[in-house]
């Protein structure tokens, strides 16, 4: 078992293993509150998952795998984050992308106290380039990073390109990987 968040409350967040007589490693996503270990739901037709992290509501984060899915529009994600929540598993929409694309994934890595989560966004091109897009769960909504970036003038900046979202705080305010 490994924990990798803890909020406020005690309790914990993460994941549990066990290796399968293939000797491939199943992963479960769990909660420790009060000496109890609780794993979490997985939807259909899921392989595994991963406790990302939880906030002082009790929401939480997590990423589930999905078998390999295929390419275009319409496949499902190899990976994609939840929101876990009053006993119920939401997926997070993802960001759009292109027609010709493979390997749609998003990875939810942080949520405050008000919901907000961040994460990474990634998909493959018809090229086999992987492109990863910080992201950005908001109000059941999602934001690429990138296009909220402004200066002081309120001028889109497209200097930087940000990768991936890592944390968030209660400000909103948001860490980033360029």
């Amino acid at each position: 078992s490994t924990a990798v968040g803890l909020n406020d409350h005690g309790v914990a967040i993460g994941y549990d293993s066990a290796t399968s007589a293939g000797g491939r490693a199943d992963e479960r996503a769990v909660l420790w509150e009060d000496g109890t270990i609780m794993p979490l739901p997985l939807p259909p037709n899921a392989i595994g998952s991963r406790g990302q992290d939880i906030n002082n509501r009790g929401q939480a984060v997590l990423t589930v795998y999905h078998s390999n899915s295929g390419c275009g529009v319409g496949a499902v994600p190899q990976f994609n984050g939840y929101l876990w929540q009053q006993g119920r598993l939401n997926p997070l929409p993802l960001l759009p992308f292109g027609q010709d694309d493979c390997d749609l994934g998003a990875h939810g890595a942080d949520i405050n106290d008000h919901g907000q989560i961040v994460g990474t966004t990634m998909h493959r091109t018809s090229w086999d380039e992987r492109v990863f897009r910080a992201t950005l769960w908001r109000g059941g909504r999602v934001f690429d990073l990138n296009q909220l970036l402004v200066d002081d003038n309120g001028a889109p900046v497209t200097s930087l390109r940000l990768r991936r979202a890592l944390a968030i705080n209660d400000k909103g305010q948001i860490l980033v990987e360029e």
